[in-house]
C-alpha cells in the first residue's frame, strides 16, 4: 500500500514538475519566436526591396 502510495505521488510530481517546466518554456519561446517572426520577416522585406531596386 505504501509503494502504491509513493509512485502515485511521484507520478504526480513528475507530471505537475513536466507541465511547469513545459509551461516556462513556452513562455519563453513564443516571445523569442515572435520576435525572430517579425526579424525574419523584416530581413525578407529588406533583401526583396534591394533585390528590386538592384534590377
Amino acid at each position: 500500500m505504501k509503494n502504491l502510495i509513493y509512485s502515485l505521488v511521484s507520478t504526480f510530481v513528475i507530471g505537475v514538475g513536466t507541465i511547469y517546466l513545459y509551461g516556462r518554456i513556452i513562455n519563453f519561446t513564443v516571445p523569442l519566436l515572435s520576435v525572430g517572426i517579425v526579424l525574419a520577416g523584416y530581413l525578407l522585406v529588406h533583401l526583396v526591396r534591394r533585390w528590386s531596386s538592384h534590377r
